[in-house]
């Protein structure tokens, strides 16, 4: 190698190396440098191992179209005189090098046009190594067991020596179709229950499946999508909405940079035209990617999901494609359906050789846990519940400043450790009330009350983490499941006020005062519960208009309507009262020292 002078150009850091085989490398941090190596860049995709979405242009410019003020794309170029010959599409997040759509990209790769692959990376590589940017670690993931990057990593480990390192990664089910294509559908369309969820379905309407390739009919369905994206999502575990987010405004680019008739398939199941399913993948040289697939919750009996795949796999049958790509992934179905597995790998590169000792000698420690693995899980659920208290803490200094927050863990360690008491009033209304003693209230302009379902509440989870979590949502659902009712209120489409009503033969506040305080009511009554306001929307006597006419509906189908609170909620009281309830009952638990729990239910007089 052969040291020059170190020279700036527009929109590029050019390096102080040439290789011998007269190579040169910059690195572009420019955005119009970048898009003048739009065609060349393509060039070099074309002649990839196995050429995707990943690694395109097109791709590489919808992720910097979403603005991020930590990411500088970082890009090494390598050229044979003026001919672009590789390429390595990265960018600095922080003070860490990584892919260009990190955690987006299934597949990624160093670009090259194949000749002389090995020289190429190694000079892109040593590039970063003496570009003097500010960085502590370059983490590469997902690079296919084809391509050019792992082609070349013996010779590349060689010369760069304890600073580079791979490690096996995420595993990527396929199903080849290639040979006797009709024979290997058949049996995977056999597989599960696919026909049988379609025949539900179809007997529920119009079924029809296509996928769409006007531009501006995608806009429109894009919304939809990511509600039901976030929605199944959230119900899954996963409900980070600024992540999220980004996936929306990368689908939004995606569709205005990459041909919807081609590379880009965006397919729509729908019932009675209906959308009840979506799915966002890639199509090129013989290969489908099933990358972002979606349903409506509200369908999740009749499993959407699993017909929107049927569908997609007949799609390659007639399409005369050879592999449908289930991506990055180890989920139960994908492997059910798959014949081939593939392994991504990870590879790390880092600037000095004492942060490479470090990082193995972490690789060790977690290779010792791995043999304990209750000591493992021990420490993952310890990592797990610190997060979670870290993030609690954070929202409870945002509402409640410090003093509130201390205020509520002394509370909370009195009442767990000391002494604790608990009482619920519990309020009714029946038939035989006359009308003209309740004081009907009406809903403010703008309030309509309808029927919600499971998806109305997961699209409230990305604003209130707290209320609508995984666990409650999936609570929720077996809550529809036995027959409950979701009312919901909306202001101007969104939803402000949520209660649920149940037929019960006893009223038990289990949550609240436990399982022995219990009223047995002669015939069975509606029972308003788990009531809930939206903060920007509270003060407007939505919640007290809403019960008024839940109490209407309620006393067409039972003889009594009842409802219930903390004694200690001076607010839901206050609505209860006023929409014309009657104190009934008291539920009263004590308990001193952890020890010598009480409970007890006694008969009220209406206050007044």
């Amino acid at each position: 190698m052969k040291r020059e002078a170190a020279m700036m150009t527009l929109g590029s850091m050019a390096v102080p190396r040439r290789s011998a085989l007269c190579l040169r490398c910059e690195i572009v941090t420019d955005l119009a440098r970048l898009e003048a190596l739009a065609e060349p860049w393509d060039e070099l995709w074309q002649a990839g191992p196995r050429p995707d979405i990943f690694t395109t242009f097109a791709w590489v410019r919808a992720c910097l179209d979403i603005p991020s003020p930590r990411r500088t794309p970082c890009v090494p170029v390598v050229f044979k005189g003026d001919r672009l010959v590789g390429l390595l599409p990265v960018a600095l997040e922080g003070r860490i090098l990584k892919f260009i759509g990190h955690g987006y990209s299934d597949y990624n790769d160093f670009l090259s046009d194949g000749t002389e692959t090995a020289a190429s990376l190694e000079l892109a590589l040593r590039t970063l190594l003496d570009s003097g940017l500010n960085w502590k670690g370059c983490v590469l993931e997902n690079l296919p067991e084809t391509s050019h990057f792992l082609a070349v990593c013996s010779s590349l480990a060689a010369n760069l020596g304890p600073r580079l390192t791979f490690q096996p990664g995420g595993v990527c089910p396929a199903l080849v179709l290639a040979g006797d294509r009709h024979a290997l559908l058949g049996e995977a369309l056999k597989k599960g229950k696919t026909r049988y969820y379609q025949n539900r379905l179809r007997k529920l309407g119009k079924l029809t499946f296509r996928h769409l390739e006007d531009r501006e009919e995608i806009r429109t369905h894009i919304p939809d999508f990511f509600r039901q994206y976030l929605a199944r999502r959230t119900m899954g575990g996963d409900a980070e909405l600024t992540r999220h987010a980004w996936l929306l405004a990368l689908c939004e680019s995606l569709v205005e940079r990459v041909d919807p008739r081609t590379l880009l398939r965006f397919a729509i199941l729908e019932l009675d035209g209906r959308p009840i399913a979506y799915h966002l993948g890639f199509e090129s040289h013989g290969r489908l990617i099933y990358y972002k697939p979606t349903f409506d919750l509200d369908h999740w009996d009749n499993s959407p999901g699993q017909v929107l795949l049927r569908e997609l796999l007949e799609y390659c049958g007639d399409r005369g494609i050879d592999e449908f790509d289930f991506s990055v992934g180890d989920e139960d179905y994908k492997s059910r359906y798959a014949n081939c597995t593939r392994t991504n790998y990870t590879a790390r590169l880092f600037p000095t050789t004492s942060r490479a000792r470090a990082f193995r000698f972490g690789q060790g420690v977690r290779e010792c846990l791995r043999r304990w693995p209750r000591l493992e899980s021990m420490m993952r659920w310890a990592d797990s519940e610190r997060k979670g208290l870290v993030a609690s803490l954070q929202r409870g200094l945002s509402r409640h400043g410090a003093v509130g927050v201390g205020r509520r863990v002394f509370t909370n360690v009195f009442r767990a450790a000391v002494y604790a008491r608990d009482e619920v009033l519990v309020y009714s209304i029946d038939h035989r009330l006359p009308v003209t003693d309740r004081r009907p209230i009406r809903l403010p302009d703008g309030i309509v009350i309808e029927l919600g379902t499971l998806a109305s509440l997961a699209d409230l989870a990305g604003d209130y983490p707290d209320v609508f979590n995984t666990a409650r949502l999936h609570d929720f659902r077996e809550r529809l499941r036995r027959g409950d009712r979701l009312f919901i209120a909306l202001d101007k489409q969104t939803v402000v006020h949520a209660s649920w009503v149940g037929i019960r033969s006893e009223i038990v506040a289990t949550h609240e005062s436990g399982a022995d305080c219990k009223i047995v009511l002669d015939e069975p009554g509606a029972v308003i519960y788990d009531c809930w306001t939206a903060p920007l929307a509270r003060g407007r006597s939505i919640y007290p208009a809403v019960l008024c006419e839940l109490i209407e509906r309620g006393l067409r189908d039972c003889q009594s309507v009842w409802i219930y609170c903390l004694s200690g909620n001076d607010k839901s009281r206050r609505g209860i009262e006023k929409s014309g309830f009657r104190l009934s009952f008291r539920f009263i638990r004590t308990r001193f020292l952890r020890r010598g729990e009480r409970s007890r239910v006694s008969a009220s007089i209406a206050d007044s």
